[in-house]
Parts: C-alpha cells; sequence; structure tokens
C-alpha cells in the first residue's frame, strides 16, 4: 500500500478475472471425470491433463482472454502467407 503512492502499478483485474474463469472451467471439468478407480495413474493423469488443457483452451477462447482470438488470426495469416507460393508474372 506504501509503495503504490511512489510507484502506482494498475492492478490486472480484467486478467485476473479471465484466467479465474478459465481455470475454474477447467477445474470443474477435471473433476467431473470418473477415471479415478478404472485405470492406472499414469493414463490418468494423461487423460485428465489432456482434458484440462483442452477445456482451458476452449474457455480462454470463449471468453476471449488476452485478445487470443485476433493473436490466433494474425498466426494465422502470417503462416498462410508465408506458404502461399509468390505469383510468377510469365510474360
Amino acid at each position: 500500500i506504501l509503495a503504490r503512492q511512489d510507484f502506482p502499478l494498475p492492478l490486472p483485474v480484467r486478467a485476473t478475472v479471465e484466467i479465474f474463469t478459465a481455470s475454474a472451467a477447467m477445474a470443474g471439468a477435471v473433476m467431473l471425470l470418473p477415471l479415478d478407480g478404472f485405470t492406472p495413474g499414469v493414463l490418468t493423469l494423461t487423460i485428465k491433463a489432456s482434458v484440462g488443457i483442452i477445456v482451458y483452451l476452449i474457455a480462454c477462447w470463449i471468453i476471449n482472454a488476452a485478445d487470443c482470438r485476433r493473436v490466433i488470426a494474425d498466426i494465422h495469416e502470417k503462416l498462410t502467407n508465408f506458404v502461399k507460393p509468390s505469383p510468377v508474372d510469365e510474360h
């Protein structure tokens, strides 16, 4: 509190809410998986980690966390332009 008087820093409220929302969705999905008594530990961990990653990424896409849709579109455009062959002039 005292340091903020001399060095005001913005509090990333929006980013905090986005991260919390995506994390809550991921945790809920992983907790609902009925895998605890049916599979070996490594397989359970792999399935839960995979589902967690997928749900987290979908949640980030839905809430557009950190403007991820624009970032992904920019990357896609750069990759598409990189792969396209340049037009050849046949004169």
